[in-house]
């Protein structure tokens, strides 16, 4: 339902954009429907599969440092026959399954985890592609919130959360820009808030 409204409204904004929507839409039904039960078997098949996604995920995001393009001031995207993604998208499911395998075999072993997670976010860190990093630092806190049962791990990632935002504010000015606009839209609809 959402999908068709999505489509109908994008049709009336920009009727090509609508057609390559549309594409991926079916490309993304021909990947659940076929691939993902390969991909699904290959991760539960293969204790060592955490180590691909490992390595994966940094090839992928270091890919950006070579080829990445610059859009709307972060450095995460990549051109492929006119056709631009972010690896990051990939990478998220990539992560999930990468935290998934590696707490299933030791629930305390941290080491990797931390130094995967923490290599990760600096390299979206410095993409500038921020809403990644902290949708990566909250999948991370809330693995060993679980796991832990810690609430000084959870209040701790709170301020960390809290003070990157007050830092980006007046660090990156892409980043002051989105949050005046999440404020008020309404203020520049047609440039900074058009998105929102």
């Amino acid at each position: 339902f959402f999908l068709d409204i999505s489509l109908i409204i994008l049709s009336r904004i920009n009727f090509d954009l609508a057609r390559k929507q549309f594409l991926w839409i079916i490309l993304g039904f021909i990947f659940a429907i076929y691939f993902l039960p390969i991909f699904l078997n290959f991760i539960f098949k293969y204790k060592s599969s955490s180590i691909f996604f490992m390595i994966s995920g940094i090839f992928l995001l270091s890919l950006n440092f070579i080829f990445g393009k610059k859009i709307n001031g972060a450095n995460n995207w990549l051109s492929l026959y006119n056709l631009n993604f972010q690896p990051s998208e990939l990478l998220k499911f990539f992560y999930v399954f990468y935290l998934a395998r590696a707490f299933e075999k030791n629930k305390r072993f941290f080491v990797l985890p931390i130094f995967f997670s923490g290599l990760s976010i600096l390299i979206l860190i410095l993409q500038k592609d921020f809403g990644t990093a902290l949708i990566f630092f909250i999948v991370f806190i809330n693995q060993i919130f679980f796991i832990t049962g810690e609430k000084k791990i959870f209040l701790f990632s709170l301020i960390l959360i809290l003070s990157g935002f007050v830092s980006g504010y007046f660090i990156f000015p892409h980043i002051k820009t989105r949050i005046i606009s999440w404020l008020n839209p309404w203020d520049n609809i047609n440039n900074q808030g058009y998105q929102i």
